[in-house]
């Protein structure tokens, strides 16, 4: 009966609080299905401590970026051609984030970094080796774990920090991913300066899909309730599925043009790395399905797409309806990934 009023509380808790509810386009996510070959689990996550009593959490961490941040083959090589590595270590093996908090409690906005010996030494510490571990986002003061409930433990000090709440306009991530370095855009500082979090939106609500769970499981201890919660498993543009959902179309006639509107939709410009292209190409389709014109746009670093705007295709004589195709190129991906195959019908 406390768990289904709970939820009821939570649920006008949200709708009370625009900010906390979730952009309900990323409300059905299926798991990652990336294009690359990084989203194997990591070797050795079991070992890690939290994986104790969250196993589930742990496991789906161990197929991202972040828990391959500090491991990952295309990071070392691209590392070695940097001149001031050090400028990279503060996101990819940061301090605890909660532990460098400012004299106004806030984030900081370049962390510190973890010693980079400790990575390399013959035993490493399993916790810390693969980057942006459990630590990094979860760890507080006097060894306590802060998130979003705070619920008592036997198993450590649980808190409930403000950091992990809608109105922290996703502080926690804004952290490492306002910083431009090397082939990467500081995307964040576009969601902070855009009104997407007075719009509901927030990082989380975006790369993490929501899930029912219980909070912990432990060998020999009864089964705990489920409460919402968010996957670990984070959805990126290397996912074509999650890459689609960043654009909003439409196609409408113009005398004698058709014209594609392509919108971005999600927080932040796109794309938000260097050598990223994306390829999107309109046909305009007569009644028989033969294609009566083509233009294509692509977006890249210097010709990115900021957030809310808009870019179009004109597509010149008249037809029945329009496909969109788009196509995705990246240093790490195999050849042009295929993430959008879209028929929009003309009135």
């Amino acid at each position: 009966m406390r768990i289904l009023l709970a939820f009821a509380l939570l649920a006008l808790w949200q709708a009370s609080n625009p900010a906390a509810a979730p952009d309900r386009r990323f409300s059905d996510l299926k798991a990652p299905a990336p294009a690359d070959e990084r989203g194997a689990e990591l070797d050795g996550w079991r070992e890690i401590s939290c994986a104790r009593c969250h196993a589930d959490v742990v496991q789906e961490w161990s197929t991202t970026l972040h828990g391959r941040a500090w491991v990952d083959e295309a990071y070392r090589e691209e590392l070695a051609e940097v001149r001031r590595q050090e400028s990279c270590h503060n996101c990819h093996i940061p301090e605890p984030l909660h532990l460098q908090l400012g004299a106004d409690g806030a984030i900081p906005q370049k962390p510190k970094a973890r010693d980079a010996t400790l990575h390399n030494a013959p035993v490493p510490d399993v916790d810390a080796h693969f980057g942006v571990s459990c630590e990094s986002c979860h760890r507080g003061p006097d060894g306590a774990i802060l998130g979003p409930w705070g619920a008592p433990t036997e198993a450590h000090k649980s808190l409930k920090h403000a950091s992990f709440l809608p109105e922290s306009k996703s502080a926690l991530c804004v952290a490492c991913h306002a910083t431009t370095v090397g082939p990467v855009i500081g995307i964040a500082k576009d969601f902070v300066d855009t009104d997407q979090a007075a719009r509901g939106r927030s990082c989380v609500a975006c790369h993490m899909a929501p899930v029912e769970r219980p909070a912990a499981s432990e060998d020999g201890k009864p089964a705990l309730p489920a409460r919402a919660g968010r996957s670990h498993a984070l959805q990126t543009p290397r996912d074509p599925s999650f890459l689609a959902r960043a654009f909003e179309l439409a196609a409408e006639r113009r005398g004698d043009k058709v014209v594609v509107r392509i919108t971005n939709a999600c927080g932040h410009r796109v794309p938000g790395r260097i050598g990223r292209v994306l390829t999107l190409e309109a046909e305009l389709l007569d009644a028989a399905g033969k294609v009566v014109a083509r233009g294509s746009v692509a977006i890249e670093t210097k010709k990115s797409l900021a957030a809310d705007a808009t870019l179009e295709i004109e597509l010149a004589g008249q037809g029945q309806a329009v496909r969109v195709v788009g196509r995705h190129a990246a240093p790490a991906l195999p050849d042009d990934v295929l993430f959008l195959d879209r028929r929009l019908a003309l009135p």
